[in-house]
């Protein structure tokens, strides 16, 4: 039987030995730690405009490629739903739209930490209206949104904000909001959408940004 100083020279090693073992093997890269920089690739800017119409109509325009590289596959898009022409001095002529975001990491260890969806300010007067019944997502957690607005007195962007549940490798987002023009036919509206995925890509932390532009003449 073990003396009290044999029992505890015991415990000791089977701390250190597996210890000693685990720096070994991260030092010899076997086993990676992620870093802890983030590297961010900023794509290309979708752009969209389109004449502001005198009447309600369907629009289904679709817009946004899909990305492959670093380590992931991600559909960041805009689909823009409807136009409605308000006949009301009470109402505001608004446009329907979808922002979508698919993504799958595809390096071996490699998850999805979150996604960031922000609608910068307009150039004129406007409403952006996150509708909080048609928020969609799957492996994911909704940490919060915000409905934002250009006006006179300031503005307030639009976001929405979630984080991956339980490191998932695959993550689907998607919001509809409304863009309420406040202001006559004459005035031109221009916003901003960017669409974020943070990830890790089984070596290093990511940032994959896609910003979006969308114009009514």
């Amino acid at each position: 039987m073990l003396s009290g100083r044999e029992m505890k020279a015991v415990f000791v090693l089977s701390i250190v030995v597996p210890v000693s073992l685990l720096t070994t093997l991260r030092f010899v890269g076997v086993i990676r730690e992620p870093a802890g920089a983030t590297e961010v690739t900023t794509l290309d800017t979708v752009k969209w405009s389109y004449a502001r119409p005198n009447d309600s109509l369907d629009i289904y325009d679709q817009f946004g490629p899909r990305y492959v590289g670093n380590g992931i596959s991600a559909d960041m898009h805009v689909l823009m739903r409807l136009y409605s022409e308000s006949h009301s001095p009470m109402d505001n002529d608004y446009l329907r739209m979808s922002v979508v975001v698919n993504s799958t990491v595809t390096n071996a260890g490699g998850f999805i930490e979150s996604i960031y969806v922000v609608v910068h300010q307009d150039l004129q007067p406007s409403l952006v209206d996150w509708l909080e019944k048609h928020i969609e997502f799957s492996n994911l957690t909704l940490v919060g949104f915000r409905s934002g607005w250009t006006s006179e007195q300031g503005s307030k962007e639009a976001y929405v904000s979630l984080t991956g549940d339980s490191r998932p490798t695959t993550v689907f987002f998607k919001g509809v909001a409304e863009w309420s023009l406040l202001t006559t036919h004459t005035q031109t509206h221009q916003i901003e959408i960017t669409c974020e995925i943070t990830y890790y890509d089984g070596v290093a932390h990511r940032k994959i940004i896609r910003p979006f532009q969308l114009e009514i003449l």
